[in-house]
This record gives structure tokens, C-alpha cells and sequence, in this order.
């Protein structure tokens, strides 16, 4: 039986777990954007996991806006997000809960995390994330959970026939240069 693939990113410090998945097989690989992604689609697929707190830490220090004149790495990263429904691909914002027993969008709605800034100015981040760059916002139910929505959403990348070659042959996940490596190039 063929594995699929799943590409996570060398940065990702806490990983999802895949183990409870027979039919998957994680490889480690820098990706540019997203933390997940498909091995021979990674220009198809990419998943940017966060945390509700790591959600909440962009939104004080990790985030500029729409427009900024000096954007910061996730405002790069969610245009580099938005780029890929455009070629027929998927991309999105994967967003888990800290809290064991709560949601996402509960953690978020109860205000459970160390911030002050209020639920509501949360989920309007959410929103202008999916209005403005037109990157849709997944909240996770658990950990486990995210780990679902993260083979879910590459299966179907995994029936192309040019992806299902690359698979066959195991080469190394291909990805994309970060823009942080060379700033003149873009990261897409």
C-alpha cells in the first residue's frame, strides 16, 4: 500500500501526529508558505497551522494589514496563500486549539488565552483574513482533528496522475524558496 505523503515544514517546532493514519507517512522539508503539504504538490496544496496563542501573538507583533507598505512574514505568507486557489490549488489558515477539551473557535469565543484583545476583535482577524486575501480559516476541534483536515485536504492532490508519479518514484518533497532567502525573488 502506497503512503501518502505529507510534507511538514523544518520549522514546525510541535508537529501534528499522523500516527493514527496507517495510510500516511510524514517528511520533514522547508516549505514556503504553509507548515503542511502534499509531497510532488506543494505548489497545489499548503496548510498554515497555528495555534489559537500563535494566532493571537500574529495578531499583536506578527501582522501588518492589508496594503502595509512594510509587510511582516505572515501578511507575505497569506499572499503567497491566496496565490494558490488561482491555480487550482488549496490553501488555507489551519487554526488548533490550546485548550484540551475545547475547540478552537470555543478557546476563542471564551477568551482562554493570555491576551487582552476581546473575541470579537479575534474573529474579525479571522474574517478580514478571508475577505481580504481570500485564504479561508479552518478552526480545529482538537489537535487530532487538525490532523484530519491536514490529510483531507491533500488526498485529493494525491489522485493526479503527475503527483502520483512523483509519489511512486519517492523523490524528496520539492519546495519553494522562502522569501527570506533572497529577498529579490518571489516567494511564488
Amino acid at each position: 500500500m502506497r503512503k501518502l505523503p505529507i510534507v511538514v515544514d523544518t520549522r514546525e517546532q510541535n508537529p501534528l501526529d499522523f500516527s493514527a493514519f496507517e495510510d500516511v507517512r510524514t517528511v520533514r522539508a522547508e516549505l514556503w508558505p504553509g507548515d503542511y503539504s502534499l509531497q510532488a504538490a506543494t505548489r497545489m496544496v499548503a496548510i498554515e497551522r497555528k495555534s489559537v496563542s500563535d494566532l493571537i501573538g500574529t495578531m499583536t507583533g506578527g501582522y501588518a494589514g492589508f496594503g502595509a507598505t512594510t509587510p511582516k512574514r505572515f501578511d507575505r505568507e497569506l499572499t503567497a496563500l491566496g496565490s494558490y486557489p488561482r491555480r487550482g490549488g488549496r490553501a488555507f489558515v489551519l487554526v488548533e486549539p490550546d485548550v484540551r477539551g475545547q475547540s478552537a473557535e470555543e478557546q476563542i469565543r471564551a477568551a482562554n488565552y493570555r491576551a487582552m484583545i476581546p473575541p470579537e476583535k479575534v474573529m474579525a482577524f479571522i474574517q478580514s483574513i478571508r475577505d481580504r486575501w481570500l485564504v479561508d480559516v479552518v478552526l480545529a476541534e482538537s489537535r487530532e482533528h487538525a490532523a484530519q483536515i491536514v490529510v483531507d485536504a491533500c488526498r485529493p492532490f494525491a489522485s493526479y496522475k503527475a503527483v502520483a508519479r512523483e509519489i511512486a518514484k519517492s523523490d524528496p518533497a520539492p519546495t519553494t524558496p522562502s522569501p527570506l532567502d533572497n529577498a529579490t525573488q518571489p516567494p511564488f
